[in-house]
């Protein structure tokens, strides 16, 4: 079979299950640092669908695992909208601390689980019904929010062994969290875009310890407590690695002033 003759199969394919069961019916993936994404979004648009799945999203796991379950779009059907998720991955993140704290470290595991999965839920919920502003914005306070707790909540769990290492990783946390925050304020002011991690609110930009690395960790940190003082120092230094790395990237980038036209 030649490449025509491929796409045509496929083409004729699609149009009749579009035909049989709607287009909402197929969804679209894309690949990984393809630079294809406007391409299979624009195509998706067009074809009539709403489910487009990626695995380059920043916290790819959940996302990737969410779309698949709102390719029927029956969540957003049963009234489900993102903010109301968004709202229950906090809640999950904040009981998840919780537990670390009194030490029911399976329960832990299971709310912080649950979160994530919520994290992935609501992007997909909101590309299905309506991206707003709003969301974006308690969306990104919400990550920051639990990724404070959980070291926090080891602190307070033992304080002599691991309160050094959590305001380590916490110090971390914050510096990595300024460098990505002022990276992105800039970025907006000048007008700059970028789709490697999907379509979000604010430009983000790549590090060695993102969003799936961060569930990582601390999924080991639950799974063992004890060993959380080599596991907040290490991932600390990847964080401020991320952060210096960004940093470079800034100076690089914004080295020039941006010319203004003055009006006579």
């Amino acid at each position: 079979m030649s490449w025509a003759e491929a796409v045509s199969f496929i083409a004729r394919k699609m149009l009749a299950i579009k035909a049989e069961d709607g287009a909402e019916a197929v969804a679209f993936a894309r690949g990984v640092s393809m630079n294809n994404n406007q391409i299979v979004t624009r195509l998706a648009n067009l074809f009539g669908t709403p489910n487009i799945a990626s695995i380059n999203y920043y916290c790819y796991g959940p996302r990737t695992a969410a779309c698949t379950l709102m390719a029927t779009g029956r969540f957003a059907a049963r009234g489900w909208r993102a903010d109301g998720v968004t709202a229950a991955r906090l809640a999950f993140g904040l009981g998840a601390a919780l537990c670390i704290a009194l030490k029911r470290d399976a329960a832990a595991l299971l709310f912080f689980l649950l979160g994530r999965l919520c994290d992935g839920l609501d992007g997909a919920l909101a590309r299905a019904t309506a991206r707003t502003d709003r969301g974006g914005f308690i969306d990104i306070v919400g990550d920051f929010v639990v990724y404070g707790a959980v070291p926090l909540a080891f602190a307070v769990r033992e304080p002599q062994a691991n309160a050094i290492p959590a305001a380590v990783l916490l110090f971390a946390f914050y510096v990595n969290g300024a460098t990505f925050l002022a990276f992105a304020a800039i970025a907006a002011k000048r007008r700059l875009e970028s789709l490697s991690r999907g379509v979000k609110s604010i430009y983000f930009t790549a590090g060695l310890a993102e969003g799936t690395e961060t569930i990582l960790v601390f999924a080991a940190m639950m799974l063992w407590p004890a060993g959380f003082p080599l596991l907040a120092y290490g991932f600390a230094g990847l964080t401020l690695m991320s952060a210096l790395a960004r940093t470079v990237l800034a100076w690089r980038l914004f080295a020039e002033e941006e010319e203004e036209t003055h009006q006579p």
